[in-house]
């Protein structure tokens, strides 16, 4: 739409000045004075928000239109080239004034034309201006030329940003004086995913980290052994980003799990099948660990997963055999798929559903606003998920022998959620979720148990623009059991939160670190001592990474933070 116009140069409002408090003005009269003519559809030029210095003078930039001319001001430079501020406050600088003249309109006329009307050309009508070297000891040299630094710097880091597709998932912005977090205006949900190869070992040297990403496209990974990540020293350095070849393009933020025992590593995301009438399918890679394989483990090639789905996929693992994925369908009712291993195709449903086939066995039956997050919880069998319908309420099912091995109704807890909800599960009888509220943006918790049924929703206060991400540690007494939740705030800020047993010991504390996605929490699954991995992306597409190892310490702010550098996308798949 077309910004409105003046119907009168006077009647343009004039920015305060920052440090007197009144309008600017103009320049007087002996610097140069520019009329320049713009076709109609132009926006009219908005003055810089920056208290205007010495050394500007006027520009009067004329519309002209079939039955009006109408004008609005601007700046230009003594050395009269016009600055034009338009919407974003950023100048374009003309060298040449007097060809910014040479533009038609829609009707054919030439510019400084209208009907029944014929303007001035437009003239430069002052002296030549001072040289700059007579007049570089002025305050107008030295303020011109921060800004003319300042404007290259904003061109530079603006021009560096790639955008790229987004279904309704926004985009990495740039890291300018005014930059807006990727997570504005929404909640962003996880887009880190990690795992461990060799998990069920005994030994950590045994056992290796994965975290994925998606960047430019592709996938891709970063890995390290468990026994080389400490606190003080974080992710061993030289270790780079490494992609996964073939596949995609991916336009989904990438799962992972560990299953068959550790020995197995499956990643996942959608991308777009041409084949399939560019609807967004599946497809999913494994690792391996393979002691004769480079770095002691190996890479399947990439393999379909079926779809067709409208959300990316959330994953569980019940025992050595089998792995649980699920996603939203694009009705936007629930889908559950199960791969078992025990065929010669591993992707293949143990019913031999065919691999472009969702196992449909149970549709849930409700239309559903996100992605769910799912449990598999060693005891009996058990699934679990927690999602929000429609109307943002939050649900749960479970699914397990004790039911007669199928799902439950989604019991609706009530609430109005947005984003994605978070669960753990710190034992056999226990499950924990985390929300952000819909109307407040603060976090809400309650707890699962088999004897005590549900508690209460409670609000933990804060305000978030991320999906939360939670770990347990000390697993095992209810007692005992440690969860840490993490979430981004308003402020771009990691926020953190101790919970022990059934009691919070501490508040929101502020780790003091800057991010541009939601963080991840991720226990390594390492012996002793136990560590967990905090990862997030950065304003300039890194990844920074600390580690906490385990201790009767609530607070995390002493955590020593370090970049793995990368360079990674920042937009998100949501429902479509």
């Amino acid at each position: 739409m077309e910004p409105p116009r003046p119907t009168d140069p006077e009647s343009a409002p004039l920015p305060q000045s920052p440090d007197s408090g009144t309008p600017d003005t103009l320049q007087p009269a002996g610097h140069a004075t520019l009329e320049v003519v713009v076709e109609e559809g132009s926006p009219r030029p908005q003055l810089p928000i920056e208290h205007d210095p010495p050394g500007y003078s006027a520009l009067q930039v004329v519309y002209a239109e079939q039955e009006k001319v109408t004008s609005a001001e601007a700046r230009v430079c003594d050395d009269n080239s016009p600055q034009v501020f338009y919407d974003d406050n950023r100048p374009e600088v003309f060298d040449n004034p007097d060809k910014f003249l040479a533009i038609e309109d829609a009707e054919g006329l030439e510019v400084g034309q209208s009907e029944g009307d014929v303007l001035p050309e437009a003239v430069v009508t002052t002296p030549k201006p001072v040289p700059w070297y007579k007049d570089w000891k002025s305050r107008p040299f030295w303020v011109l030329a921060v800004i003319v630094v300042a404007v290259i710097t904003v061109a530079v880091v603006v021009g560096a940003v790639v955008g790229i597709r987004n279904t309704s998932r926004s985009s990495r912005p740039g890291s300018s004086a005014t930059r807006q977090s990727a997570c504005a205006g929404t909640i962003c949900p996880q887009i880190l995913t990690a795992s461990v190869l060799g998990l069920n070992t005994s030994a950590d040297n045994e056992k290796k980290v994965f975290i994925f990403a998606r960047g430019d496209g592709a996938l891709y990974f970063n890995w390290a052994q468990v026994d080389t990540i400490t606190s003080d020293s974080g992710w061993p350095a030289g270790r780079t980003w490494q992609p996964l070849l073939g596949g995609g393009p991916f336009i989904s933020q990438p799962m992972a799990i560990s299953w068959t025992a550790g020995a197995r590593l499956t990643v996942a995301a959608v991308i777009i099948d041409e084949s399939k009438n560019n609807q967004d399918f599946v497809a999913g890679n494994t690792f391996h660990v393979d002691a004769n394989g480079l770095n002691g483990f190996s890479i399947d090639d990439w393999k379909p997963l079926g779809g067709p789905v409208g959300s990316s996929l959330i994953s569980c693992t019940l025992n050595s055999t089998r792995a649980d994925y699920y996603a939203v369908g694009g009705t936007k009712m629930l889908q559950n798929l199960s791969f078992r291993n025990g065929t010669p195709d591993m992707w293949k449903h143990p019913d031999q559903l065919g691999i472009d086939e969702w196992d449909l066995g149970y549709e849930f039956g409700y239309k559903v606003k996100t992605r769910p997050a799912v449990l598999c919880r060693p005891s009996f069998w058990v699934h679990d998920m927690i999602t929000y319908d429609d109307k943002g309420a939050v649900r749960h099912a479970m699914w397990g022998f004790q039911i007669n091995s199928s799902w439950s109704d989604l019991y609706n807890l009530g609430g109005n959620f947005t984003g994605e909800p978070t669960a753990v599960a710190t034992g056999s009888d226990r499950l924990d979720f985390f929300g952000i509220g819909a109307n407040d943006s603060a976090m809400y918790h309650f707890t699962w148990t088999q004897t005590d049924n549900y508690t209460a929703l409670q609000s933990l206060g804060g305000s978030f623009h991320s999906a939360a991400s939670a770990v347990v540690t000390e697993q095992g007494s209810l007692p005992a059991s440690r969860i840490d939740v993490v979430a981004l705030g308003i402020d771009d800020h990691i926020h953190h939160r101790v919970m022990k047993g059934t009691e919070w010991v501490l508040d929101w504390e502020d780790l003091g670190v800057v991010g541009n996605s939601a963080p991840l929490v991720f226990n390594y699954g390492s012996v002793a001592p136990e560590r967990v991995g905090v990862f997030v992306v950065g304003y300039d597409g890194s990844v920074n990474h600390a580690t906490w190892t385990v201790s009767s310490e609530p607070s995390w702010k002493n955590l020593t933070w370090k970049s793995m550098q990368g360079d990674m996308l920042t937009e998100f798949y949501n429902i479509v």
